[in-house]
Parts: structure tokens; sequence; C-alpha cells
């Protein structure tokens, strides 16, 4: 069994307005998660993503960055 427990999902309070659910109860080997929500600062390039989860054995931690992505070159014709 390769798992997570109470997976966590935090971000700076400055870098998001709000996020839909960042708190997951389980998370499976192979599983996916996707968190959705608006950025504070529509000019930010990337920011910090920090996990917390619970192991089987020990807990789970690491940092990363997230990147955003450029909707105006993904979707040039398109208003949103």
């Amino acid at each position: 069994y390769m798992g997570l427990l109470e997976v966590d999902l935090r971000y700076p309070d400055n870098a998001v307005d709000f996020v839909t659910t960042s708190h997951f109860r389980q998370l499976f080997n192979g599983s996916e998660i996707v968190v959705a929500g608006r950025l504070s600062d529509n000019n930010i390039n990337n920011f910090l993503v920090e996990v917390f989860g619970q192991g089987v054995e020990e807990n789970f931690q690491v940092e990363g960055q997230a990147s955003t992505l450029d909707w105006n070159v993904l979707y040039p014709d398109e208003e949103y």
C-alpha cells in the first residue's frame, strides 16, 4: 500500500485569493490531485506550494514552485 492520508496543499496568503479544495483525506499511488483557484496578482509567474501528508511510517512534506500559464498565449482569441 503506497499512499498518503490527510494531504494538504498550502500556498502563501498573498499569492491566491481562493482555491478549490486543498485538503484530501486519501491519496493513493497513481492518483492525481487537481486544485484550481484565483491568483491575487495576475502578473505573478510562479509561487511557493507546500504539500503535507501522513504516510504509513512517517510524515511527508515537500516544497516546490508552481508556475502559472499565460492564457493570452494559450487562447489568444478568447476572453476570460
